[in-house]
C-alpha cells in the first residue's frame, strides 16, 4: 500500500529500542526523514546505522526527556537544525515503577508528566507549523490499561488522560488537516519484561493466562505496532481524527 509519506520528516521520541526502534525503521523504509530522540547514545547510533540502508536524512538527539528541561532542549535542537516535523510519534511513557497503591501526589505528577505532559509540551510548539502547512500527523501510544483499568494506578490514570487529550485536541486541529490519533497496545513481547520472561521460564502459566485473558493466544511483536502507526501517519488516515486503535489481540 502506498502511504504517501515519502520525504516527510518524522520525529519519534523514545526511539532507541523496542517499539520505538521498530517505528523508526518502518518509517525509514517508507522513505521518510527520521529524527529520533532517546537518552541512550549507543542504542540511538545503532538505530541510525540500520536506517542508513534506506533513503532519507536521519538524525539522532541524545536527550533525556524526563529531565526538567528535556523537551525544551529537544525543541531547541530541532530549531537550530531547521527541522520542522510533519509527523510526531510519541513513544515515551511507562509506569516509572511507581507501583505502591499509596502513591503520593508527587508520584502521580511524575508519571503524568512522563506519559502526557512531555508530549503536550512538544505538541504545543510543533503543531502551529503543521497548521500553517495544512498537513500533520501526531500519534500517541496509550495502553490496553486505559480500557480495562488494570495496572498501576498512576500509569493507568495517565493513559486515560492521554486518550481524553487525543480525542479532545483532535477536534481542535483536524479541520487544518492535522490528524491526532493513538494506538493502545496490549501485551507486546519485549526483552526482560514480565510476560516475556514467563514465556521462557513458565510457558504453561503463560498459556493459562492466554486462555483466560487473550483470545489470540500470543503477544504482539513491536513491528506489528509499528505497522499500524505507519498507517495512522499516512494519507490513508485523513478521516480518522481522535481514533484510539486497539492492538491488543482481543485482550482484557
Amino acid at each position: 500500500m502506498h502511504l504517501g509519506i515519502k520525504n516527510k520528516t518524522v520525529l519519534i521520541t523514545g526511539a532507541s529500542k523496542n517499539i520505538g526502534k521498530s517505528i523508526a525503521v518502518a518509517m525509514a523504509e517508507e522513505g521518510c526523514n527520521v529524527v529520533i530522540c532517546a537518552r541512550d547514545k549507543i542504542q540511538l547510533n545503532h538505530v541510525i546505522s540500520i536506517m542508513s540502508d534506506y533513503s532519507g536524512k536521519h538524525e539522532a538527539f541524545c536527550i533525556d526527556l524526563e529531565n526538567e528541561n528535556g523537551s525544551s532542549n529537544l525543541l531547541d535542537n530541532l530549531k537550530k537544525k531547521n527541522i520542522f516535523p510533519d509527523i510526531i510519534i510519541h513513544n515515551l511513557g511507562g509506569s516509572l515503577q511507581i507501583t505502591d497503591p499509596n502513591f503520593s501526589r508527587k508520584d502521580l505528577e511524575k508519571v503524568w508528566q512522563f506519559n502526557i505532559g512531555i508530549a503536550h509540551e512538544i505538541n504545543n510548539k510543533l503543531i502551529p507549523n503543521m497548521i500553517e502547512k495544512k498537513w500533520g500527523r501526531i500519534v500517541h501510544i496509550s495502553s490496553l490499561g486505559a480500557k480495562t483499568g488494570k495496572g498501576y494506578v498512576p500509569y493507568v490514570s495517565a493513559k486515560c488522560a492521554l486518550e481524553g487529550y487525543v480525542k479532545g485536541m483532535s477536534k481542535m486541529i483536524c479541520n487544518k488537516n492535522v490528524i491526532m490519533t493513538a494506538v493502545a497496545p496490549g501485551l507486546v513481547e519485549l526483552p526482560n519484561r514480565y510476560f516475556t520472561k514467563m514465556k521462557n521460564e513458565d510457558p504453561e502459566r503463560l498459556n493459562n493466562y492466554f486462555e483466560e485473558h487473550l483470545p489470540i493466544k500470543k503477544m504482539a511483536q513491536p513491528n506489528e505496532i509499528a505497522d499500524v502507526i505507519c498507517f495512522l501517519c499516512s494519507e490513508k488516515a485523513n478521516h480518522m481524527p481522535g481514533v484510539i486503535v486497539p492492538i491488543d489481540g482481543g485482550g482484557d
